[in-house]
């Protein structure tokens, strides 16, 4: 069916292809590959034999999962009434675009892996996406630079026009994406599925494709997306034990793990720290960010500032205005690096609450999922019970990861992990 085609190309676009390299015909309409599929898969979903598949899926969604479905709509709602409040006429277009790559992509790949089984194909995007990331990544340390940056437009950003991203002296790459800890959202939505599921991955290739984003985690120099990982592969060895022959007996990798988990987590916390050269949790920025975001949004609680620039605007001016409670470099004044603060003061309590509930109720469908014998050995008979805990936990460190990082580039990938993970919850709602 084109429809899956070009949804399962927009996955690919998405991990290989730098957003930011496109044509702009009109001021902040900027066009590129990612979108330009975007309006293809919406084109093909308005044809006569697939409409019907599609409305199908949506009310499978809103029949099974009514909360999430709810809170999904009423969060995209309330954006879109910010952006119409706002007084800075680029909230238009942004919203616009965060509800057709993160609503709509949702809603498109929620009917798809509800209806078909595209395991082999992911698992072969994904295969083919680390590699040739990592070859992307060798690339840049290699030369000491980003290859794609050149070919990104003037005034497209700082992080996107910095060629070389460094700290303490120490590169920190970002691929094919706009910033290093961009590349680090990544590394911790996509490790679990490696790590957990039964997709349909070569052997080698796994164990290949582990090893390159745990070294591409490092890479980034993100101190969070380090520790995060750690976890990732403690959780690994705690939940799938392998045996390791000892001739005379055996150990377990649960057993090491619990043996080895202090010192390897006093080990990754000092290697976070060198690698940074500062503290693992010291951001004097994000908590003067979070504190002026606090007492900026008292001016307007309900709906915001609007998406883009409202939320860095409110805290701007009142560092200007001397209310701020705690003083920002001049050179952080221009950025939020917190998601959950961005969607705080560009769509206010109103949407901070929409947001948090959509994420709550994505997460606890797993834990459900889990919770439930006759659900659990359903998955168990269709080789999904791996999948559904990789995606969980993709899912579960991707929202976590969203506090320390505003970059929204990511969070289509995000939305298709939340999909296939309630299309899997509404399937075995139906079955079980």
């Amino acid at each position: 069916m084109l429809f899956v085609y070009i949804a399962l190309a927009y996955l690919v676009a998405l991990l290989l292809v730098p957003f930011y390299i496109g044509i702009e015909p009109v001021e902040n309409a900027q066009i590129n590959l990612e979108r330009g599929l975007l309006i293809l898969l919406a084109a093909s979903v308005a044809k006569r034999d697939v409409l019907p598949t599609f409305s199908a899926g949506v009310r499978d969604l809103f029949a099974y999962r009514n909360g999430l479905a709810l809170f999904l709509t009423g969060y995209f709602l309330v954006r879109a009434i910010a952006a119409a409040l706002s007084p800075f006429a680029v909230s238009i277009p942004i919203v616009i675009n965060d509800i057709a790559s993160n609503f709509f992509v949702f809603l498109a790949f929620f009917v798809i892996f509800s209806q078909v089984r595209v395991e082999k194909e992911i698992a072969r995007i994904l295969e083919v996406s680390v590699l040739i990331i990592a070859g992307v990544v060798a690339l840049e340390l290699v030369l000491g630079f980003n290859v794609f940056t050149s070919l990104a437009p003037e005034g497209a950003g700082k992080a996107i026009n910095e060629a070389s991203i460094q700290r303490s002296g120490l590169l920190r790459v970002k691929g094919p994406f706009e910033h290093p800890l961009t590349l680090a959202h990544m590394v911790v939505m996509i490790l679990p599925l490696f790590l957990f599921s039964k997709l349909p991955f070569s052997n080698p290739l796994r164990v290949l494709c582990v090893v390159l984003l745990v070294g591409m985690g490092f890479a980034t120099g993100s101190r969070s997306g380090l520790v995060l990982v750690a976890f990732q592969l403690g959780l690994w060895a705690v939940l799938r034990p392998m045996r390791i022959n000892l001739g005379s007996g055996y150990i377990t990798t649960r057993g090491v793990a619990f043996a080895v988990a202090p010192l390897v987590l006093a080990a990754v916390l000092v290697l976070a720290e060198q690698r940074s050269g500062s503290g693992l949790f010291e951001s004097h920025v994000r908590e003067a960010q979070i504190r002026n975001g606090l007492i900026a949004i008292r001016e307007k609680p309900f709906f915001g500032f609007g998406p883009g620039p409202g939320a860095i605007a409110a805290i701007t001016e009142g560092m200007r205005g001397g209310i701020g409670a705690m003083k920002l470099w001049r050179a952080n004044l221009g950025t939020v690096d917190n998601w959950y603060l961005s969607v705080l003061l560009s769509s206010g309590f109103m949407g901070f609450a929409a947001f948090i509930l959509l994420i709550g109720s994505i997460l606890y469908q797993g834990v459900e999922l889990f919770s439930n014998a006759a659900r659990r050995y359903w998955l168990e008979q269709q080789g999904w019970d791996g999948l559904a805990l990789g995606l969980l936990i993709g899912c579960t460190f991707g929202a976590i990861f969203m506090a320390i990082l505003s970059i929204f580039t990511l969070h289509p990938l995000f939305f298709i992990l939340a999909a296939w993970l309630t299309a899997i919850t509404v399937l075995a709602r139906r079955h079980a």
